[in-house]
């Protein structure tokens, strides 16, 4: 997860919440910005869950107030997360007060409950994509070779952080017609294998078994390049004299460019 409100020295939230000199702001909200500071000089668990507890008692006693200021750019929500994924996946503590729910236009994305802030926009590669989640979940940590804002996502330098035991290393995502895969696997589409050169072609995560999330999808599903879901049992139709989807009952896809791709998955 690379984190941007709780940035040292970052005033997104302060600014979206202020509203000029002669209005005021409530005791609690008050509180929520010297937590916040707090928490950018130190992220500690002791910060992280002041703020947490001070950005719940906002919510919920403050709601207009929430959702007037907090709404601008959805800054309470996306502190609210940032400091909870921090907490999780540093400190090991879980949160058990629910998630507040994600505002309409705030930016980035929120899949089976990690937040995931904007990336590139339309020009996002899938791999940047999902392996910023990987990390935002904690599932692993953000490589120095590889940083999650600014790296270079691409065939040659995805694999070895995010798919360190190669094509050969991972199993099928699909065996006999079944899906093999489960919520939140990593799925990896290699092209070459015929070949003998598997080179890493796309990159989603497993919302369900069966749909998919990631961005830039345009190559491999014939879908738009933002961050979108993919329902793989659909009929998606021929492609320049191409039936995409998957062949037969086996773990291989056709992309709408009539290349192969066999389908693996990471846990």
């Amino acid at each position: 997860m690379y984190y941007v409100m709780l940035a040292p020295g970052n005033t997104e939230f302060v600014t979206a919440i202020s509203r000029g000199v002669l209005r005021t702001r409530s005791a609690r909200l008050s509180a929520v910005v010297t937590a916040a500071e707090a928490a950018q000089k130190v992220r500690s668990a002791q910060t992280l869950l002041n703020l947490l507890n001070l950005l719940h008692a906002w919510r919920t006693n403050e709601p207009n107030e929430y959702a007037n200021r907090g709404g601008t750019n959805g800054v309470a929500y996306r502190l609210w997360m940032e400091a909870k994924q921090f907490l999780h996946n540093k400190y090991h503590q879980a949160v058990n007060t629910p998630d507040p729910p994600m505002p309409v236009g705030c930016p980035g994305t929120t899949l089976l409950g990690v937040y995931v802030p904007e990336g590139e926009g339309h020009v996002e590669i899938c791999h940047g994509f999902a392996y910023r989640w990987f990390i935002a979940a904690g599932r692993i940590d953000e490589n120095p070779t590889l940083p999650a804002v600014g790296g270079s996502y691409n065939s040659a330098t995805v694999p070895p952080v995010l798919y360190p035991l190669g094509f050969a290393g991972y199993p099928a995502a699909r065996v006999g017609g079944a899906m093999q895969l489960q919520v939140g696997d990593v799925v990896a589409m290699f092209s070459g294998v015929a070949a003998g050169a598997p080179s890493l072609g796309h990159s989603l995560i497993a919302e369900t078994a069966t749909t998919w999330f990631s961005a830039n999808n345009a190559g491999t599903f014939g879908v738009g390049t933002g961050r979108t879901r993919i329902d793989t049992t659909q009929n998606f139709g021929v492609f320049g004299g191409h039936q995409m989807g998957w062949i037969g009952a086996g773990n291989q896809w056709m992309r709408p460019d009539g290349i192969v791709v066999d389908v693996v998955y990471r846990r």
